[in-house]
């Protein structure tokens, strides 16, 4: 081809024919950039074929992990409510006089009540984009943004969730639980509490059980060390809600973007 160009040059020069070859030269030129366009056309959409692809599965990896995520969402909202529900089942117990009789009922609401939801997040996926710049893949700015908002709330979730179990209220409360119950006699009874929580009978709570302290003062301060760990444990299961509802539109939005 390249011969067969210089042969049509070679005699269009030697008949002298000057402006029959520039306009030859300029349309040789013209073709040789169309062909470079064409090239570099073919070359981007290559790219961009290949960067899709990354893309697609960095969405592919995600939907696995929040998957993950949506497990143990769904069974923290499942089981978020009933620390609650117990905390104050075993507050008003304990504002009952007398308190002699009432024990078995005490126990098993205590059990239940200081069972706190603990929340995870499987961020491998988002870490790898982040470390990597990856993000700047994501071509959809909704899908970047949502990705971004799941990402803070996940992690500032799991320091409200850490730092509520290490704070001074929820030592407070294990020291005083310390002082108020014969724990180890009930402790491996909590599996089984969870299980019949609505039928303590069915739990085998031994029949002598007594509480450590009958004192009214020292319930007193049992009942306002109670209140404000229910006040972290219902703020918890909030979380927990809110992150599990973004979590689902956060798997519809890129299942419907990428998996169509």
């Amino acid at each position: 081809m390249i011969k067969f160009f210089r042969k049509i040059r070679y005699n269009l020069m030697s008949e002298n024919k000057t402006g029959k070859y520039l306009k030859y030269a300029i349309g040789e030129i013209v073709l040789v950039v169309i062909g470079i366009l064409i090239a570099l056309s073919i070359n981007n959409w290559n790219e961009e074929k290949k960067v899709a692809e990354v893309e697609k599965q960095y969405m592919k990896s995600l939907l696995s992990d929040l998957a993950k995520d949506r497990i143990d969402l769904i069974n923290n909202v499942d089981f978020g409510p009933i620390p609650v529900i117990y905390n104050d089942s075993l507050f008003s117990e304990l504002q009952k006089r007398p308190l002699q009789g009432r024990e078995k009922r005490i126990y098993h609401f205590l059990l239940l009540y200081t069972n706190g939801i603990l929340i995870s997040y499987h961020d491998r996926t988002i870490s790898q984009l982040r470390n990597s710049g990856g993000f700047g893949l994501i071509n959809k700015q909704e899908i970047s943004d949502a990705v971004l908002d799941y990402d803070v709330y996940m992690r500032e979730s799991i320091r409200f969730n850490e730092s509520s179990r290490s704070n001074h209220f929820i030592n407070n409360d294990i020291l005083l639980n310390d002082k108020m119950y014969d724990l180890y006699r009930v402790e491996h009874l909590k599996d089984s509490a969870i299980v019949h929580k609505e039928d303590m009978n069915k739990v085998a709570y031994p029949n002598d059980l007594k509480l450590q302290s009958y004192d009214d003062f020292d319930i007193k301060i049992a009942l306002n060390s109670m209140s404000k760990v229910r006040t972290v444990d219902e703020n918890n299961y909030k979380r927990a809600v809110q992150a599990l509802d973004m979590n689902i539109k956060l798997d519809s939005l890129i299942r419907s973007e990428y998996l169509q």
